[in-house]
């Protein structure tokens, strides 16, 4: 019998303990430039960024853009301008294709990103 604390990611033949965020990344009001991406989140030397959640909004109607050093990993879907999302259920989160790649945050029209951001390091 599986604990509160654990996930099934194969369909029930085994189970994973559940990852929490290590770490909140704030941002208040971070202007971005469509298109010219900025890193929220560089993980130690010889670890990879596992992203859990996120709470953001962005001042201008549009979709926040979560990438993998230079590759899209995760968007949002459109926003309004000043309306807050969350991230929906995440489970084990998003794992970073390699060691040292930063997390990295653009928007699809330019304007400033409030919110957090939870990640872990591993």
């Amino acid at each position: 019998m599986s604990g509160r604390n654990q996930v099934s990611t194969d369909g029930g033949a085994s189970w994973d303990a559940l990852r929490w965020p290590g770490q909140l990344v704030n941002l208040p009001a971070t202007p971005v430039t469509a298109g010219t991406p900025i890193p929220i989140f560089t993980p130690a030397t010889g670890k990879k960024f596992r992203l859990l959640g996120y709470h953001l909004s962005l001042t201008v109607p549009g979709s926040i853009v979560f990438k993998d050093n230079t590759t899209e990993c995760l968007r949002t879907p459109l926003l309004a301008a000043g309306v807050g999302q969350a991230a929906p259920g995440m489970g084990q989160g998003v794992l970073s294709a390699a060691a040292n790649n930063a997390l990295q945050l653009d928007v699809t029209a330019s304007g400033s990103v409030s919110g957090w951001v939870a990640v872990a390091q591993e």
